[in-house]
């Protein structure tokens, strides 16, 4: 069986996200956790066939099986794009079915719903100690609350790139809270970026999914984008630049309106026999 690996975001292959993407008419999911354990990558997401869309994707860490991954979803329709000549595709995931089209210029995006906010109420001082911050550098006007488009994510909300870049999180500390409070992650963001062109900066942690620290989390930054918008900090559209730490820079190109657009480039850079 064949494996093809992506990095997505970027135009670069050292940079961006990885994933891993399989064709296959049937596997048991057991065989795909397997699998995706072998191949050690951020995301292996499955390609299989659906009743209800095109094709419908399936997404795994090394640990466990995601609803829904925007950069996985992205390497995928790549992948299915190229392989069945379609420039627009609806794919099938666990958290709904999703479109997903190729513009002129290349770039791959997928449209999905509105975002919902889920919490607001929980303990911020428990979040300022895994992440290591004083409350003085959180910024209190901007949006800091649990929201969804497909995976529940935390965003807290940062005054200074120079904090967002010095954060050393406790990582076994992020797990247990982020499966007490069924979230698939925590997102910290900045408006001060590193290139004048990004509207954000941002870190993502994951290790409750196996990725302590994620260069470009799709489904975070769509969420982020639709709470910022809705709560009238931009007009529509928004440039997110994310995984600077890891030195895996990447660009997620995200817009609002009746449905939020996400995407970006996507860089096929190998395969292998798994």
């Amino acid at each position: 069986m064949e494996s093809q690996l992506f990095k997505v975001f970027t135009q670069d292959p050292k940079h961006g996200n990885s994933a891993a993407v399989i064709l296959a008419e049937e596997l048991s999911e057991k065989e795909m956790q397997s699998l995706a354990t072998q191949i050690n990558t951020v995301i292996t997401v499955f390609v299989l066939p659906s009743h209800l869309a095109d094709a419908r994707f399936r997404f795994f860490s090394i640990s466990s099986e995601l609803p829904f991954c925007g950069h996985g979803i992205l390497a995928a329709a790549d992948y299915y794009m190229k392989v069945t000549g379609h420039q627009q595709i609806k794919v099938e995931t666990q958290a709904s079915v999703v479109t997903i089209s190729r513009n002129s210029k290349g770039t791959i995006h997928f449209e999905t719903t509105g975002v919902s906010i889920i919490d607001c109420s929980f303990d911020q001082k428990e979040v300022l100690s895994f992440l290591g911050i004083n409350e003085d550098l959180i910024h209190k006007d901007l949006p800091f609350c649990i929201a969804s488009i497909g995976s529940p994510k935390l965003f807290v909300p940062i005054k200074k790139l120079v904090t967002v870049q010095s954060i050393t999180p406790d990582f076994e500390a992020i797990s247990e809270w982020s499966s007490k409070m069924k979230v698939n992650g925590v997102y910290v963001y900045t408006f001060e970026t590193q290139h004048s062109d990004s509207s954000l900066h941002a870190r993502s942690f994951n290790p409750l999914f196996g990725v302590k620290e994620d260069a470009a989390t799709g489904v975070a930054a769509g969420a982020l984008a639709g709470v910022l918008v809705q709560a009238g900090y931009f007009h529509s559209t928004l440039i997110v630049e994310q995984g600077y730490n890891l030195g895996q820079e990447s660009k997620i190109f995200v817009e609002v309106g009746d449905v939020i657009k996400l995407g970006g480039f996507v860089t096929q850079i190998g395969k292998v026999e798994v």
